[in-house]
């Protein structure tokens, strides 16, 4: 018989990078120019994804999906390395990690690593945090493209070489 209390089975919180809905979601294929780690804020850049520093972002890498045990490496530590191709949510919900305490409703921006935070009066949002989460740990954001409108014109995605 299985405990019925779903705490003594995970603390409840999404991994980074995973999708938080079963909702529609767009995302986008790209090749990496660093390594990316999970839920990392990303910027498109000549072509190429690199992790952000600042808002507007291009979107947020989604994690790897282990179905194979030839990669099996703990999803914590693991990233996208460089030329790796990265799907990259660019509207939707995602969990993501945070670097400081965030409540449902704030406002999202990103900070200098590439991880999420509330957003201040001077900071550029990128999205809107749909759970609470406290700092080290996850956080469900949801974002779109127009959050990220300023950079429309250097942020669109890249073209397949013929």
């Amino acid at each position: 018989m299985p405990i019925p209390v779903d705490s003594f089975y995970q603390g409840g919180e999404l991994g980074a990078g995973k999708p938080a809905t079963i909702q529609q979601m767009t995302v986008n294929s790209e090749v990496a120019s660093a390594p990316i780690s999970y839920g990392q804020a990303v910027t498109l850049t000549g072509g190429k994804v690199a992790p952000a520093t600042a808002g507007p972002i291009y979107g947020v890498a989604l994690s790897r999906v282990y179905e194979n045990d030839d990669r099996f490496i703990d999803p914590k530590a693991d990233t996208w390395l460089t030329g790796e191709t990265v799907p990259v949510i660019r509207e939707g919900t995602v969990a993501v990690p945070i670097s400081a305490d965030v409540d449902k409703g704030d406002n999202a921006t990103v900070d200098a690593t590439g991880l999420f935070k509330p957003a201040g009066a001077s900071d550029s949002v990128v999205g809107i945090f749909t759970t609470a989460g406290n700092s080290g740990h996850t956080a469900a954001l949801q974002t779109g493209q127009g959050y990220n409108a300023q950079s429309a014109s250097s942020q669109q995605p890249s073209t397949p070489a013929k």
